[in-house]
């Protein structure tokens, strides 16, 4: 009696470890890797990163804000030089007169974001996407901004000086003023842009798609592929 008793419980205990693992592994695969990494660091220098955060004027030198949800935060002249915000949600956020110098945006969305005479020149912003963003006196100076979407922004008057634009989306963009010198704007979508009194000095627009955009009043010596 006793050894049917012992060999029950074993059997039991047996069924319970192979259900225990069974669960624990189904987990582990219903639950993917990127799901587990954090979105951000809660604060940095006493700024809590969060959506509609208030951090205007705040010193965020080179903080690593990968994937932070940064929606509608307040952040005018704000301190983001050399600032790891790749994949970043930064849309509607206020960042008029903030310094990204040299910041990553690398993947980030600013879509909507308002970042008049803001310093982004040396910053990344490859794959970006800054949608019906107002960059109007804003210096980009040097960007890396290959495959980004400006569709729609307002970039008048901005500095894009040597920036790479290549690949870039500048559909219905505002460029009114704009100073492009030296700009790689190779296979640029530029389809309805506004380019009136802009600067295209030396630029490059080799395979640029320019349909029903407006270079009136442009200087465009030494341009290649710009309207004659």
């Amino acid at each position: 009696m006793r050894r049917l008793v012992y060999r029950r419980a074993g059997r039991t205990a047996k069924r319970t470890s192979l259900a225990v693992l069974s669960g624990a592994l189904l987990l582990s695969f219903a639950t993917p890797p990127w799901a587990a990494e954090p979105a951000g660091p809660r604060s940095v220098n006493g700024c809590p990163i969060r959506p509609a955060t208030l951090c205007n004027e705040f010193d965020l030198q080179g903080a690593s804000l990968r994937k932070a949800d940064l929606l509608q935060a307040a952040l005018t002249r704000a301190n983001l030089s050399k600032a790891d915000l790749r994949q970043a949600n930064l849309r509607y956020a206020d960042l008029d007169d903030a310094s990204l110098r040299g910041a990553d945006l690398s993947g980030a969305v600013l879509d909507h974001v308002q970042a008049r005479r803001a310093d982004m020149a040396k910053a990344s912003l490859r794959e970006a996407s800054l949608v019906n963003a107002r960059l109007r006196n804003a210096d980009l100076s040097s960007v890396d901004a290959r495959g980004a979407s400006f569709r729609g922004a307002d970039m008048s008057r901005a500095v894009l000086r040597d920036a790479n634009l290549a690949g870039a989306t500048l559909e219905r963009a505002n460029l009114r003023g704009a100073t492009l010198t030296g700009a790689d704007l190779r296979n640029a979508d530029l389809t309805g842009a506004v380019l009136r009194n802009a600067d295209l000095q030396g630029a490059d627009l080799t395979g640029a798609a320019i349909e029903q955009a407006i270079f009136e009043s442009a200087a465009m010596e030494g341009c290649r592929g710009c309207p004659e």
